[in-house]
């Protein structure tokens, strides 16, 4: 009996296996590739400021697979930049103004404050302690500043 249980188990399984790889097969090829395309009112490029919590090499290894990810849905490239000095991160935010800024909570509030940063990604999980958040457009005669 157990003989016939498990031989049933594993007939069930490839089937299911084959299944999907059947619904994988289908779907790859009746779906055409979506290839992204800036809007053409898109700016040409945006930048992800990251909050200085680890050594800037460290972020630039964590952050990258964001931004590529980012450039490859949107078709805009985008550039990461940080500030040397955890405490300096919000105040160069604000002068350097670039689209996206990862922030603490308490950074998020002065960001939304003085420079008009709208949340669009707040955590799931109540004891994470950061969020993503992007600006209003900028106005023509907001300073620009490259960051580090």
């Amino acid at each position: 009996m157990r003989a016939a249980a498990a031989n049933r188990y594993r007939c069930l399984r490839w089937a299911a296996l084959a299944g999907m790889a059947a619904l994988t097969l289908a779907m790859a090829t009746t779906v055409p590739a979506r290839e992204p395309s800036p809007r053409a009112n898109w700016p040409q490029r945006l930048t992800l400021a990251v909050l200085p919590y680890q050594a800037v090499p460290h972020l630039y290894d964590v952050w990258t697979p964001v931004a590529e990810y980012l450039t490859r849905e949107m078709g805009i490239p985008v550039k990461i930049g940080t500030s040397r000095l955890y405490e300096d991160y919000v105040r160069e935010v604000l002068l350097t103004r670039p689209e996206l800024a990862f922030f603490h909570p308490l950074h998020y509030l002065t960001a939304h404050r003085d420079g008009g940063y709208e949340a669009f990604v707040s955590p799931g999980d109540r004891r994470s302690d950061s969020g993503t958040s992007t600006r209003t457009p900028p106005s023509p005669t907001s300073p620009r500043v490259p960051m580090v």
